[in-house]
């Protein structure tokens, strides 16, 4: 069996039908996908799509977090092929 991950970035920004039916969704496929609901404001997000969900909260990574982040997907993607100076 294989799992898998959607993931909704901004997910409070959708509308209150949408964030129905994605609960409609995630009830649906409970058993084969898993959702990562991204967001910035909790409250904006209904309560049953929140009562169904794991809140993990996360600072801001630093500026040299990020910009690691940069230079290691540029060295991967450059091993790989997928990336030419």
């Amino acid at each position: 069996m294989f799992i898998e991950v959607v993931v909704i970035n901004d997910a409070e920004r959708l509308s209150k039908d949408a964030q129905h039916a994605l609960r409609r969704t995630m009830e649906k496929y409970s058993s084969n996908i898993r959702f990562i609901l991204c967001c910035s404001s909790v409250g904006r997000v209904i309560s049953p799509i929140r009562s169904r969900c794991l809140l993990v909260r996360l600072s801001s990574p630093k500026d040299n977090e990020v910009s690691d982040l940069f230079i290691y997907f540029a060295i991967f993607l450059r091993f790989w092929g997928l990336f030419v100076k």
